[in-house]
C-alpha cells in the first residue's frame, strides 16, 4: 500500500481505501501495490471477515 502524503493512521482502525493498482520494485522483485488516493475511517463491520 502506498499512502497519500500526510495521511496518518491509527492502530486497529478500519478503513475504506480507493485508488489504483500499481507495481513497485523491491529488492529487484516486482510486487503489486495499491496506490491509495482516498482513505476514510469507517466503523468496524458487524461481520468483518465475511462478505
Amino acid at each position: 500500500m502506498i499512502w497519500p502524503e500526510g495521511e496518518s493512521l491509527k492502530a486497529d482502525e478500519w478503513l475504506a481505501v480507493s485508488g489504483e493498482m500499481g507495481v513497485e520494485r523491491v529488492g529487484g522483485v516486482l510486487r503489486s501495490v495499491v496506490i491509495a488516493e482516498r482513505v476514510q475511517p469507517i466503523p468496524k463491520p458487524k461481520r468483518p471477515f465475511e462478505p
